[in-house]
């Protein structure tokens, strides 16, 4: 039965189970690692580093997914209430992205910056059917050589970044 709803699903449907999932996920994400970070667990190495991505990833949809909306609201004419779910969730992006086990604000918002880029090409080409020409590609590229540069630089003193 299910397998029929997914099937016959108008398209507009399908967007609003996405986008209601993707709330849920964010949300329920939050709420884990939140307990996780307040019960005094301290996070290194490979558990520091899995946190950061798994923050950095829902931090990314929260915030790219809250800005689509919006945009979606005002720019394509759909209902407002998308507006409101969309700012829900840029707010909510501002609490996730401080849940980063490092503790040096301007490196992980510096580092987050690759992964919104990279996950908002992607994000654009499966929501929008945007279609990254070379320039997009290289671009990224570039991104990820300078996420590389700031991960692997040896500083003394501190831990790698995570990310």
């Amino acid at each position: 039965m299910t397998f029929k709803l997914v099937l016959f699903t108008p398209p507009g449907a399908l967007q609003h189970s996405f986008l209601l999932g993707l709330l849920a996920s964010a949300l329920a994400s939050r709420q884990l690692l939140m307990s996780l970070l307040q019960r005094g667990a301290t996070l290194s190495g490979p558990v520091a580093a899995l946190v950061g991505v798994a923050v950095y990833l829902v931090a990314g949809l929260c915030e790219i997914g809250g800005g689509w909306l919006v945009w979606q609201s005002v720019r394509a004419g759909r209902p407002s209430w998308w507006a409101v779910c969309g700012s829900l969730l840029l707010v909510l992006y501002g609490f996730v992205a401080t849940l980063q086990p490092q503790a040096d604000f301007g490196r992980v918002f510096a580092l987050y910056g690759a992964y919104f880029v990279l996950m908002s090409v992607a994000w654009g080409a499966l929501l929008d059917g945007f279609r990254p020409d070379k320039g997009d590609l290289v671009g990224c590229a570039l991104v990820l050589a300078g996420v590389a540069v700031m991960t692997a630089w040896p500083r003394a003193g501190s831990s790698a970044a995570v990310g």
